[in-house]
């Protein structure tokens, strides 16, 4: 199944911030809001221009969020119903924590590489950004756009009121109240117009309109049933934007595929409101069917065969191909006739016609047919010969020789026209029992190599050597050829392959191969990261046991070991174990300097001196109190100074610096001073 939308619109809709008239505090103090009913529960919105995070506070009063307050039909008073602030995810790890793949599609709409990309456009409050995320309830509820209250109840009425709120807990004045019952929606939801079917062989397209008077339907969403009486299924994993723009209104389309021609299928089609609520559905039905005749077969190929005459041919592109019917005729132009007795499937490429007569020329035609019984024109005619019964000479100078792949045959060509390959026979003695132990060989060529992993470098092989031509008669055998096979048997791997890792390297252990010709044991290591695998030692069959000292830490390493024969010949590797090699802590950035800020405190330090480090977190406290984090995030690894802007005169406070790597992990030790703003 797949399907398409189409829009029509030169630019995007205006901001629904701007479309909707919100509830504000007449001194601006106080956000605005707007309250809706939606299938999930009720539905605030906050008419802000901008996004708010506890990371970057906003105005003189640092506003970070927002506070909801809910009075339910039959209460006096308002309660604040939100345990923490509703404001934008702090970090983009965090927004991926429940909704990474709505940051993949905003992602790909925003014509950015990465989350990380996407993730800078809505930290900068990015126009484009926030156009993008209104029509997404999932994105503006990571983004700290709206607030959903799901704790509600059918047909009862509430009353919301939004404030700011800073970090200390301080509140702006409320919003003046906004009102929704939660099921009954903003809108009717009318539904789209114009809703039609397009039949075509195998699939189903549907198409709408959308209805001017559906007001907030932006969305829409697609339903089957394979009859009027059955469950609908939507078809649409996520629902279809369309809008309308300068009066025209938008149309869409939806083509469902995989259906079985002839058969009705129903489809519902409804719009979808910004907040999630369904119109009613618009029914309709369609039937597939297929009246398109295929394609003829061709090339087509006629050549003899050992039994008569083989056809083969190349298939015609078709997703629906059933069979084929093969013609024949004496005559190039009519008196065709068909001489498949049964009808020959979609999946066949040849077919020997075993009735052709000897030394007579035959033209063949072929014609293609669907599953709904179309067929197609007949294809143009292929010339077939069925001639000469007399069996090819045997091949001369036949020789055998030994390898370590087994034994390579080679004879003289035999240069007949009518010659269409060769047969190669063994057996283990001289008058023994033959056995073919090759498919047809080609004419034009004069070797065969038999690799039959039963073969032995214990035993002497001999070989004979037949002709066949296309009528297919052989010859007789050629004169038989003896070699012994030059096997290097593959020696068996160690076993019970284990091991760990300690601070000092990563220790391997395995037991004795069960294996006599084993001379020694090669350890393999390939790092995780690239599986590019290099020989780290040549140990005795007997040692059992090797720790890789040079390993290098938090670096994953994937090992095997493999056998080597008393012959050199290295068997097949054991499975891979994977280890990573104790860490080393990390060191402390140096030289750590405070002075004063145009507001508070200056921190500088030099950078730790270790490739791991990603970044460094800030810690201060006062007196004997347990230090505490400063720093929200992690500053980046290039940062070398951090301004403290929360400081008070008269107090000593001391700050300590503390590296951290990709994954967390700080440095055991921090550097440290005591400051105390002049």
């Amino acid at each position: 199944m797949n399907f398409n939308i189409t829009i029509h619109a030169s630019v995007l809709l205006l901001l629904l911030l701007a479309a909707l008239p919100f509830s504000a505090n007449a001194q601006g103090e106080s956000p605005g809001a707007k309250a809706f009913s939606s299938p999930d529960g009720n539905v605030i919105l906050f008419g802000e221009s901008r996004l708010y995070h506890p990371g970057a506070p906003v105005g003189g009063k640092g506003w970070i969020g927002f506070n909801i307050y809910r009075r339910a039909e039959g209460e006096s008073d308002f309660r604040k119903i939100n345990a923490e602030p509703v404001s934008r995810a702090a970090t983009l790890a965090e927004a991926e924590r429940e909704h990474g793949h709505v940051l993949d599609l905003i992602m790909l709409a925003l014509d950015k590489k990465t989350r990380e990309d996407a993730w800078k456009m809505f930290q900068a409050n990015n126009k484009q950004a926030l156009k993008l995320s209104i029509f997404n309830l999932e994105l503006q509820e990571v983004l700290g756009m709206l607030y959903r209250d799901r704790n509600v109840e059918a047909g009862k009425r509430y009353e919301y009121s939004v404030t700011f709120v800073n970090k200390a807990g301080d509140e702006s004045k409320r919003s003046d109240p906004v009102a929704a019952t939660y099921g009954t929606p903003a809108s009717a939801g009318l539904g789209p117009a114009n809703v039609k079917a397009l039949e075509q062989p195998g699939k189903v397209e549907v198409t709408w309109e959308q209805n001017g008077a559906d007001i907030g339907a932006f969305t829409y969403r697609i339903y089957r049933a394979v009859d009027s009486a059955s469950h609908y299924i939507k078809l649409n994993h996520r629902d279809l934007l369309m809008i309308a723009i300068e009066g025209k209104p938008g149309t869409g389309a939806f083509t469902d595929t995989g259906l079985i021609d002839d058969h009705t299928y129903w489809y519902a089609v409804a719009s979808v409101d910004f907040v999630g609520n369904e119109s009613r559905r618009v029914i309709i039905k369609a039937t597939p069917s297929d009246k398109v005749a295929p394609l003829p077969p061709g090339p087509i190929v006629a050549q003899p065969s050992g039994l008569g005459i083989l056809v083969t041919w190349k298939p015609p592109v078709a997703d629906d191909l059933a069979s084929y019917d093969i013609y024949r005729s004496t005559n190039s132009d009519s008196l065709f006739q068909q001489i498949n007795d049964a009808a020959v499937p979609a999946t066949d490429t040849m077919y020997e016609d075993r009735k052709a007569l000897p030394n007579m020329q035959y033209f063949y035609r072929m014609v293609s047919i669907d599953r709904a019984g179309n067929r197609s024109e007949q294809s143009a005619h292929a010339i077939g010969y069925y001639r000469n019964f007399r069996p090819p000479l045997p091949p001369q100078y036949v020789t055998a020789t030994g390898n370590q792949q087994g034994v390579r045959i080679e004879w003289d060509t035999n240069d007949e026209p009518d010659l269409q390959g060769y047969f190669v026979y063994r057996s283990e003695s001289l008058n023994g029992e033959l056995t073919q132990v090759s498919q047809l060989i080609s004419k034009d060529t004069n070797f065969y190599q038999d690799s039959d992993s039963h073969l032995s470098s214990r035993a002497t092989y001999w070989y004979l050597v037949q002709a066949i031509n296309y009528s297919g008669f052989v010859s007789r055998y050629s004169v038989p050829t003896a070699a012994r096979p030059e096997l290097q048997e593959l020696p068996l791997a160690p076993l019970a392959f284990r091991g760990w890792s300690e601070p000092y390297g990563n220790r391997l252990f395995w037991g004795e191969a069960e294996d006599n010709i084993v001379n020694s044991i090669i350890i393999e290591r390939a790092p995780a990261a690239t599986e590019r695998w290099e020989r780290v030692a040549v140990l005795p069959t007997e040692a059992g046991t090797f720790t890789d000292s040079t390993a290098e830490g938090d670096v994953e390493y994937l090992y095997r070991i493999r056998a080597i024969s008393d012959y050199g010949v290295e068997g097949n590797p054991t499975q891979f174990l994977s280890m990573t090699r104790y860490l080393r802590p990390l060191p402390p950035p140096g030289s750590l300097m405070a002075t004063k800020g145009s507001s508070g405190a200056k921190l500088e330090w030099d950078p730790a001196l270790d490739d791991r480090v990603s970044g460094y977190v800030i810690y201060r406290k006062t007196g004997t109190e347990k230090a505490e984090r400063i720093s929200e995030t992690p500053l980046p690894a290039d940062t070398r100074t951090f301004d403290d802007q929360t400081i008070e005169r008269g107090k000593i406070y001391f700050y300590s610096v503390a590296a951290i790597d990709r994954n967390g992990r700080e440095s055991l030790d921090r550097a440290e001073l005591m400051y105390e703003l002049p």
